[in-house]
């Protein structure tokens, strides 16, 4: 049997005990879902600090009928491919946060309206859309 400390009173107790049997102290259990939540956080502190005033296209670096429309953003679906949404939008997305874990690879891509602050997010899991999100789009 696999044996660990109690972080509270450092007895030798079972890695899979709830409690431990000296102290009475609930063990934590570190596993698939403190990765997975962790791996969350990651995707979010990425989608916030690369979303600033140094990442924001200005008028000069991309053509008007480029830029990110509430009609362009409701035509894409779940399930399309990243050049699918590229077509619908006129442009490439700006990588905002890559990962993988496993066998599944997820992609964040966002895009700005011509004002430079309401914009369009696509995440892609396995290459296809799996989640969209806009804020301010017209």
């Amino acid at each position: 049997m696999a044996m660990k400390k109690c972080k509270d009173c450092g007895a030798e107790i079972s890695k899979s005990a709830k409690t431990c049997p000296h102290c009475g102290k609930k063990q934590k259990h570190t596993g698939l879902t403190t990765v997975l939540i962790i791996l969350v956080i990651l995707l979010g502190v990425g989608v916030a600090t690369s979303i600033n005033d140094t990442t924001n296209p200005t008028s000069s670096q991309t053509s008007e009928n480029a830029k990110a429309t509430l009609e362009k953003f409701n035509q894409i679906q779940t399930g399309m491919t990243y050049q699918e949404v590229v077509e619908i939008m006129g442009e490439e997305g700006t990588l905002s946060t890559e990962s993988s874990y496993s066998d599944q690879t997820m992609q964040i891509y966002y895009w700005y309206a011509k004002n430079g602050i309401s914009n369009a997010t696509i995440s892609f899991t396995n290459g296809v859309v799996s989640a969209k999100s806009q804020i301010g789009l017209e």
